[in-house]
């Protein structure tokens, strides 16, 4: 395990939190998502993230985005599905975006994100194991990050 991913797992440890909270911001953060598609017109069988992201005409919005669809890629497929399926296109911006989040837990998961060279591996196989120690570091995180999420948003 890299040092990074230990400081990643050393937050995971140290967050607590009251699980009903949390629960109800995901739940809230769900109903996001689906705002966010209707807000820029498409659905995700007719999906060019990268317009669908610029379409966004507030910079709240495509942050929410991008961090929702981070969600539900890596929770599915890892981030070898998140980049495989396109949605890296916009890593440096979701990266800006978790800097603007600000928590420890945003700040958690830009240590997963900066390391990959997602530019080269968009396009093709990006050769990323499936299931590797940063794909469970975040699915120990992405909790906290909707919740997080979701209070900036409304903030």
């Amino acid at each position: 395990m890299t040092a990074k991913l230990r400081t990643v797992k050393a937050v995971c440890i140290e967050m607590s939190y009251d699980r009903d909270k949390v629960y109800a911001l995901i739940q809230s953060a769900e109903q996001l998502e689906d705002r966010m598609i209707d807000l820029c017109g498409c659905g995700p069988a007719d999906l060019d993230f990268g317009k669908m992201v610029e379409n966004l005409p507030d910079q709240r919005d495509q942050v929410a985005l991008m961090v929702t669809m981070l969600d539900a890629q890596v929770s599915t497929g890892g981030f070898r599905q998140w980049i495989d399926n396109g949605y890296a296109i916009n890593a440096q911006a979701l990266i800006d975006g978790l800097t603007e989040i600000g928590t420890p837990t945003a700040c958690a998961v830009q240590e997963l994100i900066i390391p990959m060279d997602t530019e080269s591996m968009l396009g093709e196989d990006c050769g990323l194991p499936h299931y590797d120690d940063q794909d469970v570091a975040f699915s120990i995180l992405k909790r906290q990050l909707m919740a997080d999420l979701h209070a900036w948003y409304v903030a």
